[in-house]
């Protein structure tokens, strides 16, 4: 998987002590504030986050329908895993 790779993507690095500040902050609100499908699937990204591969991305995806859903958003009409296929330079790599 190349979404790393995009170089319009690229900005400034952030230091470990602010992303693990941000991490504590977004799990705290999802704790909070999301549903218990947000929840479930934020606990399956991360799980499945330490494996690394495709199975990250999906479980991405599915995160992402769930916070869509969440907030009150469809998810009709979008092929599985066409969320995270936005963010690669290379969808098919996902296909395979």
């Amino acid at each position: 998987m190349q979404a790393n790779v995009n170089d319009y993507l690229k900005g400034p690095e952030i230091p470990e002590k602010e992303l693990v500040e941000l991490m504590l902050r977004f799990k705290t609100d999802i704790m909070l504030w999301a549903s218990p499908e947000v929840i479930n699937a934020f606990n399956s990204f991360q799980e499945s986050s330490g494996k690394g591969g495709i199975g990250t991305l999906v479980a991405v995806d599915r995160l992402y329908r769930a916070i869509r859903s969440d907030i009150g958003l469809s998810n009709r009409g979008l092929p599985v895993n066409s969320l995270v296929k936005m963010y690669l330079k290379d969808p098919s790599e996902l296909e395979q």
